[in-house]
């Protein structure tokens, strides 16, 4: 257990994770802090092609005039309601997202090189799914939901967190992985892990706490990825 107070969350926070690699060593970071656009401020769930576009102008402009992190680099980040560029009617549905990472690459290459970073975000969350086997559940076999929340993350409300031991969510983290790795993204971030954390049984047997849910499913991530490109 961990106990702090702070006059900046940043401090209590940068204390946490020191805390924590006491026991679990820490991962190396050389790329800089993540400073730059995200959908969600400016779009949430209205994310087209020829907005992302138009962000990526943007930061190449403000880039040029010092918008950007300790390395010069200027960080595009599509967040939740990416699929809106995925058309699962189409010979390849990840058309849109294809050309908007390369359209941002090239971006990048005429205004700073190699300055552009494209980040990914997904939610790795089920919302309102019931399959009992691929969620954590309780003592008489039913998926714990998430009940209660507030108003600024009211997507989660009565979600059902996923199993990170489950057969399922092993194989849903391949071929998303898979996926998004080969689009181009230069990084991922991937949201809402913590609800892993959530007590309730799970699919393997040997994990009895959510703390240990979450390092297994941090641990299956980087069977696809290189921790270095994963936050």
């Amino acid at each position: 257990m961990f106990l702090g107070y702070f006059d900046d969350w940043r401090d209590g926070m940068e204390t946490y994770g020191d805390a924590n690699k006491r026991n679990n060593g820490k991962l190396s970071w050389g790329s800089g802090s993540i400073f730059g656009f995200s959908s969600w401020n400016a779009h949430q769930d209205k994310v087209t092609l020829e907005n992302m576009k138009n962000a990526s102008d943007e930061m190449a402009t403000l880039n040029a005039g010092g918008f950007c992190d300790e390395n010069g680099i200027t960080w595009v980040n599509i967040d939740s309601y990416y699929d809106n560029l995925i058309d699962n009617s189409k010979e390849d549905p990840y058309t849109e997202l294809k050309e908007y990472v390369e359209y941002a690459h090239n971006k990048g290459t005429e205004s700073w090189p190699l300055q552009r970073k494209t980040c990914f975000s997904g939610i790795m969350i089920c919302k309102g799914w019931g399959v009992r086997d691929s969620a954590i559940t309780d003592e008489y076999g039913n998926p714990v939901a998430l009940a209660k929340t507030d108003s600024t993350y009211g997507v989660v409300k009565n979600s059902i967190p996923i199993d990170p031991t489950s057969d399922h969510f092993k194989t849903d983290v391949k071929n998303f992985m898979s996926t998004y790795t080969g689009i181009g993204f230069d990084y991922l971030k991937i949201d809402f892990l913590n609800f892993c954390t959530l007590e309730g049984n799970y699919a393997d047997s040997s994990i009895t706490t959510g703390m240990q849910a979450y390092n297994a499913l941090c641990k299956e991530f980087t069977k696809y990825i290189d921790p270095e490109k994963f936050f």
